[in-house]
């Protein structure tokens, strides 16, 4: 299971058990996202947004994206990109006890989904 908490919004956390996506809104440019796992810089990516999988979620979205399948039983989880402008870094898969922080930077709105049911709309700079 993912726990995704959106900073500067006082609301519940959103647990998904497949995934959390956060990518571009309804205007078609890139967005740019900083990510940070425990606490160091691993990517910042420019493109349609990043993806948050747990081994469950590995057999959708992130397959799709060329994304490893990973074994079911495992609390692993990865991180994927999503059509990044030339990103030489393609993901990664990280331990259970991992923290992911993603950061947007763009002058266009991005969305947090769950699982494809819940969308949140995100403003700019507000890591989750």
């Amino acid at each position: 299971m993912l726990n995704a908490i959106i900073q500067g919004k006082e609301s519940q956390p959103i647990i998904s058990l497949n995934d959390v996506t956060v990518a571009r809104g309804s205007v078609v440019r890139v967005i740019e996202v900083s990510t940070v796992v425990d606490g160091v810089h691993l990517a910042t990516y420019r493109g349609d947004g990043v993806v948050v999988s747990t081994a469950t979620g590995s057999t959708g979205y992130t397959l799709g994206l060329g994304g490893p399948v990973m074994d079911p039983t495992s609390r692993d989880f990865l991180v994927k990109p999503i059509a990044t402008h030339m990103s030489q870094f393609g993901g990664a898969i990280l331990q259970a006890s991992s923290t992911v922080e993603l950061t947007v930077h763009s002058e266009e709105n991005a969305t947090l989904n769950a699982d494809g049911f819940i969308d949140v709309s995100l403003a700019d700079g507000k890591p989750w």
